[in-house]
């Protein structure tokens, strides 16, 4: 599944622990927070409080890791680079 294709986050819930330490963090929060806010506007999914933000940003970092893994599954770390700095 493709989540950009979608009208809304991906339903699967996992443990947040990593994610949750990070938007603690001063020099990250703001700008994750406004890509977060710019993106669920984008795809006219409103977030209404810090929850939902919480929330949001973990789906969209699970549905990245996911679509990643398929994508880089059997690959070498070199073919992986080069992946990335082709994007």
């Amino acid at each position: 599944m493709t989540w950009s294709n979608t009208n809304t986050p991906p339903d699967e819930h996992a443990s947040r622990q990593e994610l949750i330490r990070a938007m603690y963090l001063d020099d990250a929060k703001l700008p994750v927070s406004a890509v977060a806010q710019w993106y669920a506007k984008k795809l006219d999914h409103p977030l209404e409080d810090e929850s939902d933000l919480l929330d949001f940003i973990c789906r969209v970092g699970i549905a990245g890791v996911r679509e990643l893994k398929e994508k880089w599954e059997g690959r070498s770390k070199a073919q992986i680079q080069w992946s990335i700095i082709r994007s």
